[in-house]
């Protein structure tokens, strides 16, 4: 084909040249006077299955239109003919051969030809496209609802942070309005002493656009704090783009306690069998000590009696009792505590508390003939409600402490005295005291004060006396003196009996 000379007008194209020119277009086209058809497109042909021959024939093009769409379809058309202001984009339905429904999207414009108005429109199949956006639309809502019916807290945001959604479950257990949730999301309800680091981890993986675990308080509807577990992941496209966040969190509220409770049980076995040796090492000792004393002396007498005085074997006899005394003091401590910690019970009487405060301190007076004991009986003291063994081993385990605590030349005091409908003894002694953060612990089993450590001792004596007092109905109590020394007091019930029944 020969070009055109440079400067010379193009020829405009003729009528077969403009058809063949639109059914080249890749859009329908039809051209409609108000009353039929009077062009169609090769595209058109493509959409319905119906020829150009067929669509052309009168009324035939109104049978393609969906009968639910026809009417408005076909009022368009006219008051656009007409030239009356109606809308240019929308959608319509046809019915094509096979019988299928497709959805079209249309553009109509008002157009002059040959003299005579009519209405010229393009339509594109978007059939497909609005099935996707339907399935879009349905799965979404399916998404929302699986959301909503999980139970855990979630949240969706974009790539800053700004929820895009929350479900329903965040809601019921926070209590927070949906406006403040979409606009501030967490943040309100973080506990204060866990703000600092969940903002730190959130920040850290912003900047790296990585996912964490993170455990803090968040605020119920009922005011109250309770741990939650977040997971947090970022929301990442196949080419790399960072488009959102995803942020899921259960409650571990008791789990949490559950643990620490745990993690304190375990601290304390692990104290507890670091003190094994350390106790077992006690006993080893108290019983070692004076059954070696005891098997020395034992030993001499036997080699060396015939050639010892009579005052030197007395003197060994002395010794010999008073780590017996102490072997037996141990034992009895220890056998004490297992019965109670059985479960074993107590039977309790009337007693008359002067006169075992009377054989108990004569008794301790021969043991020590240099210590000095003063008892003090303050008035008339009714019967008690005891069991006398046991308030034997109490008064005897608290005489035993302050002799040991007491320095050479001191002396103890016991006073008894009915206070309040109780009986109360008492057991003062003229040593350094009681370190006032030691005052506490005196009762525990095996405790015993850094300021006493040379002492012997297993440390369960006064908590024998402890349990012993309680089972009795009474109470026991320790406090320094302020001209040195302390007090140890129990008490027990008075026996609601007559003077004379106790006799």
């Amino acid at each position: 084909m020969p070009e055109a000379a440079e400067g010379d007008a193009a020829e405009p194209l003729d009528t077969q040249a403009r058809l063949e020119l639109l059914d080249s277009v890749g859009s329908a086209i039809w051209v409609y006077d108000g009353a039929d058809i009077l062009y169609v497109n090769r595209e058109l042909e493509s959409l319905t299955g119906y020829s150009r021959q067929e669509m052309l024939r009168p009324q035939f093009f109104q049978g393609l239109i969906h009968p639910d769409d026809r009417e408005m379809i076909v009022e368009r058309g006219q008051a656009r003919v007409r030239g009356e202001q109606v809308p240019e984009d929308y959608e319509v339905r046809i019915v094509a051969r096979d019988g299928s429904v497709k959805t079209l999207a249309i553009h109509g414009r008002r157009a002059n030809l040959l003299n005579r108005w009519v209405s010229v429109v393009s339509a594109v199949d978007v059939t497909e496209l609005r099935e996707a956006r339907r399935s879009v639309r349905e799965g979404a809502a399916q998404l929302r609802a699986l959301l909503n019916a999980v139970p855990a807290t979630i949240i969706v945001t974009n790539e800053r942070g700004k929820p895009t959604f929350v479900n329903r479950h965040w809601l019921d257990f926070t209590g927070q309005p949906l406006e403040e949730a979409m606009a501030r999301g967490t943040a309100p309800l973080i506990h204060p002493d866990d703000l600092e680091e969940a903002t730190r981890r959130w920040l850290e993986a912003q900047r790296e656009r990585t996912a964490y675990e993170i455990e803090y308080r968040i605020r119920d509807r009922n005011g109250e704090y309770r741990w939650q577990l977040f997971r947090i992941r970022p929301a990442i496209s196949e080419e790399g783009t960072l488009f959102g966040w995803t942020s899921v969190s259960i409650d571990v509220h008791e789990t949490r306690q559950l643990r620490e409770q745990l993690e304190q049980t375990v601290a304390q076995l692990a104290s507890a069998i670091a003190a094994k040796d350390e106790v077992l090492g006690l006993i080893s000792h108290e019983l070692r000590t004076p059954l070696t004393t005891l098997l020395g002396n034992a030993s001499y007498l036997g080699r060396h009696a015939r050639e010892m005085t009579g005052d030197e074997v007395l003197e060994f006899a002395a010794e010999m009792r008073r780590d017996a005394r102490r072997l037996y003091s141990v034992v009895e401590n220890m056998l004490v505590l297992s019965r109670l910690g059985t479960g074993e019970t107590i039977e309790t009487e009337p007693v008359r508390v002067n006169r075992i405060v009377d054989e108990v301190v004569a008794e301790f007076r021969e043991r020590a003939p240099a210590r000095a004991f003063d008892v003090s009986i303050q008035g008339d003291i009714p019967l008690g409600l005891a069991n006398p063994t046991y308030y034997q081993q109490i008064l005897g385990n608290l005489l035993s402490n302050a002799d040991k605590y007491s320095p050479a030349g001191g002396s103890i005091r016991v006073t008894v005295a009915e206070r309040d409908g109780r009986i109360e003894t008492s057991v003062l002694d003229s040593g350094a005291g009681i370190p006032a953060d030691d005052v506490e612990h005196v009762f525990s089993p095996f405790f015993r004060s850094r300021q006493h450590s040379t002492f012997h001792g297993l440390g369960l004596g006064l908590t024998v006396c402890q349990r012993l007092v309680e089972l009795q109905g009474g109470t026991i109590s320790v406090r320094n003196l302020t001209e040195g020394g302390c007090s140890f007091q129990f008490t027990i019930p008075v026996a609601e009996v007559d003077v004379e029944a106790g006799d």
